[in-house]
């Protein structure tokens, strides 16, 4: 049983066919894919039902909240650059266009706003 040399005949090691060790590494993924599909179209669902409520309670409180709008009177604006909304004062109305012009508070700054986007 000692070493006789490469050419005794017997075989130590043998590669696998290429196509065996290709076949080894692959994966059946079509379950987890799936799985991940449904959860993702379900998150989009329960998302879309949450906008959809918001958008519904946004229209009843504007509808609820008319407020004639005079020259002088605070109120809370929003600010178009960071989309916040700031304390500001009326300074001009353009019941025509729809249109107000407001001095921000914070900003110092006049920025003309949708009159329908005012609050107190």
């Amino acid at each position: 049983m000692g070493f006789d040399g490469p050419n005794n005949g017997n075989i130590i090691y043998r590669k696998a066919d290429l196509e065996d060790t290709e076949n080894e590494d692959v994966w059946d993924d079509s379950a987890l894919i799936n799985m991940y599909d449904e959860i993702i179209n379900r998150t989009y669902d329960s998302l879309g039902a949450q906008c959809a409520s918001a958008t519904k309670k946004k229209k009843k409180f504007r509808k609820a909240s008319k407020i004639k709008w005079h020259v002088g009177d605070h109120c809370m604006a929003p600010y178009y650059n960071d989309q916040l909304w700031y304390p500001a004062v009326v300074k001009k109305l353009d019941l025509d266009d729809g249109k107000c012009d407001v001095l921000y508070d914070v900003y110092d700054e006049l920025a003309r706003v949708s009159i329908a986007d005012l609050t107190k």
